[in-house]
This record gives structure tokens, sequence and C-alpha cells, in this order.
């Protein structure tokens, strides 16, 4: 069997773990998929502060709203993490099976990455946020550059 994807972002100043230990989604979502109201799927919870190599690394008072380099995260999450989690895992590889959605500035990162590449998500949840103080949308549409 293969599953959908939903990559799930934290909050400013949180952490990959955050969905976890605090949104306790891992007993959320096991209790809507005995209910048959979610089906099985895999839920990917990346750090969400990226720099690109070479660059100084962004403040951590400075991380929250989607400062920083919010496009070295897209390139994370489209040319790493991705065909990363295809590669080891059983996934349903097609865009209609993959989602991505955050809270506050892991909201801004899923409207940016999101709608700015429908061809590789066809669903975006933005909880409690999306624009930050850099503003998300101005990305949208925005491919990763070249290495």
């Amino acid at each position: 069997m293969r599953y959908p994807v939903l990559y799930l972002q934290h909050g400013s100043g949180e952490n990959e773990t955050s969905w976890t230990w605090q949104g306790r989604v891992n007993v959320i979502l096991d209790a809507l998929i005995a209910e048959g109201k979610a089906r099985p799927m895999l839920v990917v919870m990346d750090q969400g502060y990226a720099t690109r190599a070479g660059a100084a690394p962004v403040p951590a008072g400075q991380r929250g709203g989607g400062a920083g380099q919010p496009d070295a995260f897209q390139d994370v999450v489209l040319r790493d993490l991705i065909p990363t989690i295809d590669a080891n895992y059983r996934t349903l590889t097609d865009r209609r099976h993959r989602a991505i959605a955050g809270l506050s500035m892991g909201a801004g990162q899923a409207v940016r990455i999101g709608f700015g590449n429908p061809d590789v998500f066809a669903s975006v949840g933005a909880f409690s946020g999306g624009g930050g103080r850099g503003g998300a949308l101005p990305s949208i549409g925005r491919r990763p550059t070249t290495a």
C-alpha cells in the first residue's frame, strides 16, 4: 500500500517536534483514522529554518514571520525533502496525494511553497498566519534557484 503525504510546518520559535508534543497531531490523526474520518497518510515535519550554503545564519530573533531566507526553505522542501521522502517511503508521488500546511510562520511557508508550486501540491493549509513580515505572497510562483 502507498500513502499520501502531508508536509506540516511549525510556527516561529518552535521546531519539527512541536506538532507532536504540543499539537498532538499523532493522537488526533490516529483518532480520525480510527473513526474513518481520515485516511492513513505520512505526516512529515521538518525544521523550518534554512539558509543557503555560505550564507550567514539568520539570527534567532529575526526568524519569525517568514523573515530570513524563505526561498532557501522552499528549495529544501522541493529539492531535498520531497525527493528523499518519496525515495525512502511508500508514498503516492503525484500532486493529488501531496499537501502542505503550517501554523503561523509555517503557514507562510505553506502558502508560499504550496501556491507557488501547484504542480507539486494539491492542497494547502494555513493556520493562524500566512503573510509574515516579509510577506509570503510576492514569492508565489518562484521556482528554486539553480545551484
